[in-house]
């Protein structure tokens, strides 16, 4: 199927001043081609492919358009690209496909307005923010302090598909007839309550959420988000966990079952 995607990355730079973007721009997309997820394909403007890496074969879509702008003391990269792909299941790493990017990485020029110098620069969602870029002559140029890039993919008859301004991990959970002490058990790891969960449940809505790039404790984190998935899993619950609008919540059936065989 074919799809088109923008991918728009923000900068702050309250002084005016001439952007150019590359014509090349690298997304992580799935690969129907090599029934791989995650690939890293590389689009050029005057290429009608894409480059799957690393195997490097060729990749069905193009840059259809690539803009840059200053306008409310922000800089705005867009580029605008079709593609085509298809649902498939990763065997080697048990991935159901899907059909948005999951990460990419902008690079552009920028002339310093203090001393006309041209500065190279690029930014990628997986990235510690906030960062300031400067020019050498000391000038502050902008701030990346949002994630970037941010995606949207709207189907050939341009209904949006989906929509992302920020990498995240969620579970969801599609039953209310779930043991009270799960409940409380999910609650007591996620500074929630029994009563909020279950709302949340109610409303279609994750009954946890965080931001990938902003977590304060990784090492508390993974553990945390195991165990609730762990008690899930056992309790035979309705639920799914994404990471990036991806289901991984085979992956943890994996590691479950081989914890229970290691002990």
């Amino acid at each position: 199927m074919r799809f088109l995607a923008e991918i728009i990355a923000i900068f702050d730079a309250p002084t005016q001043m001439h952007v150019t973007p590359s014509d090349k721009i690298e997304i992580s997309l799935d690969c129907s081609g090599c029934q791989r997820t995650g690939r890293t394909v590389i689009f050029r403007k005057d290429s009608n492919t894409g480059i799957c890496t690393p195997t490097l074969h060729s990749f069905p879509g193009n840059i259809t358009q690539i803009e840059a702008y200053h306008i409310n003391s922000q800089i705005i990269l867009r580029y605008s690209i079709t593609y085509n792909t298809h649902r498939f299941i990763d065997r080697k790493h048990e991935k159901i496909s899907v059909i948005h990017p999951t990460w990419a990485r902008v690079h552009f020029t920028s002339i310093c307005p203090q001393c006309h110098r041209e500065n190279e620069h690029s930014s990628q969602n997986n990235i510690r923010r906030p960062s300031y870029s400067f020019c050498e002559c000391g000038f502050t140029l902008f701030n990346d302090r949002r994630e970037n890039p941010q995606f949207r993919v709207r189907s050939k008859y341009n209904n949006l598909l989906y929509q992302s301004t920020i990498s995240t991990i969620t579970i969801n959970i599609f039953t209310l007839d779930i043991d009270t002490g799960v409940l409380e058990y999910i609650a007591a790891l996620t500074n929630n309550s029994a009563e909020g969960i279950r709302k949340n449940i109610h409303d279609m809505q994750p009954v946890y959420t965080q931001d990938i790039y902003n977590i304060k404790e990784p090492v508390t984190f993974s553990q945390d988000l195991e165990l609730i998935v762990f008690k899930l899993i056992s309790y035979n619950v309705d639920f799914d966990v994404f990471q990036n609008g991806r289901s991984i919540k085979t992956s943890y059936i994996r590691r479950m079952k081989n914890n229970t065989k290691s002990n």
